[in-house]
């Protein structure tokens, strides 16, 4: 797996940041239980929206105003993020389809305070070519404080000269739009299926099942309450997500650990889940939890670190990385990142998102 060119020292060995940093890593296999909460019933309520098969979400569970789509310059190397910054970039994790067309929709919507924000994704894939974003099936949700009706209707005859088409599902106006990034063409859909919420989605057979649900059709809930994960998973923080591996993807998703050795180096076939939060409150700390019946788990992790290798230019691999894990209960491993300095923020975040299935090949 590879990055853009500006991380292109980095290579193949990036992605393992997410997971575990052998240099300068501090190991306590302490066992400290961890029990968030009951999820919020908002939270709830939109994961039994998404199709039972959904495999990673990614939540902004906080309340921002949406700020006007600007073209993200390559980061330089060594450049400090802002808190302010950074948490802008979490915030718009399950919104970046609304980027689409050089920001179309986010700024027809610029200014309208989100709720709060959900993406579900599944069946991640390798690129068309050797090169581009991996393509997966999802839908990013955003739902606002206020209404859109008059934004909606006015977003719906602007875009239509953009569009390649409008469909109707589900009773809906759904434009269609298209978009090549690199190799891949990329198809992206539109949909309000209430005043307030806004659906931006990459395949037609997942956006179909989210309005249905929404109307009333029951199915199993997303990424059930009896997943184990759950237990451990930090939900109550602004931002935070949760992949549960699905085994049926194992030979078609690039980024499954179910195999000896997947484009990240490692394989682990006793591995369920990984998470991650965010709290701005407690400054530019990442958490990063690892879900493995795995023996030895924090020793299974250094093990399949190939931070030894030499990384120039970006990572400063003879300083102590701020990163340090535990493990908090059998099975569980808590890897705590402190981004800024030696660990650049922006890094972190393209790293980490290649572990939740949105990985990229250049």
């Amino acid at each position: 797996m590879e990055f853009p060119a500006y991380l292109s020292p980095l290579r193949k060995a990036l992605l393992s940041i997410c997971l575990a940093a052998e240099s300068g890593a501090i190991c306590a296999a302490q066992i400290i239980p961890s029990v968030p909460g009951p999820l919020p019933a908002s939270i709830e309520r939109v994961l039994s929206w998404l199709p039972t098969d959904t495999e990673t979400i990614l939540v902004a569970n906080t309340s921002f105003a949406l700020p006007r789509f600007k073209n993200q310059e390559a980061p330089e190397p060594g450049r400090e993020i802002s808190l302010a910054d950074l948490t802008e970039r979490f915030e718009l994790l399950p919104l970046s389809l609304f980027e689409l067309k050089d920001g179309l929709l986010q700024n027809y919507l610029m200014g309208q305070r989100v709720e709060f924000a959900i993406e579900g994704s599944r069946h991640f894939r390798r690129p068309a070519s050797l090169f581009g974003e991996m393509p997966y099936e999802g839908c990013q949700i955003a739902v606002l404080a206020e209404a859109t009706v008059r934004r909606r209707d006015s977003f719906l005859k602007q875009s239509s000269s953009v569009a390649i088409r409008v469909d109707s599902i589900a009773g809906q106006k759904v434009p269609v739009f298209e978009e090549k990034r690199e190799d891949e063409l990329w198809t992206t859909f539109v949909a309000f299926p209430k005043p307030n919420v806004v659906l931006a989605c990459t395949n037609r057979d997942y956006l179909r099942e989210v309005p249905d649900r929404i109307g009333g059709k029951v199915g199993r809930r997303a990424l059930s309450d009896s997943l184990a994960e759950w237990k451990f998973v930090g939900h109550d923080a602004p931002f935070w997500g949760l992949r549960h591996y699905d085994k049926s993807q194992a030979g078609r998703d690039p980024t499954s650990p179910f195999a000896d050795r997947n484009i990240f180096g490692m394989g682990d076939r006793e591995a369920s889940g990984i998470a991650f939060r965010f709290d701005p409150r407690t400054g530019k700390i990442v958490m990063i939890s690892y879900f493995s019946s795995t023996r030895d788990i924090l020793g299974f992790l250094q093990k399949q670190t190939p931070l030894s290798m030499k990384i120039e230019g970006v990572v400063d691999t003879t300083a102590n990385l701020p990163v340090s894990y535990r493990q908090v209960a059998p099975g569980v491993a808590e890897i705590k990142y402190e981004l800024g300095g030696v660990l650049p923020a922006d890094l972190f975040i393209a790293v980490a998102m290649g572990a939740f299935g949105h990985g990229a090949y250049f």
